[in-house]
């Protein structure tokens, strides 16, 4: 399992809606990171605040180009 659906599934209720709705982004943008393994780096911090997933275990699988 990647780190990403580890977080959601630490989420009450644990669903990629509730990530969206906690980090005021659209559902969309969560099945994105979900789809791909990773989460976006600047939301890392604040996902690993709410789950205790860290920033370096959401971002391990990231390829060698930037993403916002």
């Amino acid at each position: 399992m990647k780190a990403i659906d580890t977080a959601i599934q630490r989420l009450t209720p644990p669903t990629q809606a509730e990530l969206a709705r906690r980090l005021d982004l659209a559902p969309q943008e969560v099945n994105r990171w979900v789809k791909r393994g990773w989460a976006a780096p600047k939301y890392a911090p604040a996902i690993e605040h709410m789950t205790g997933v860290t920033c370096i275990e959401l971002v391990s699988d990231l390829p060698n180009k930037k993403d916002s």
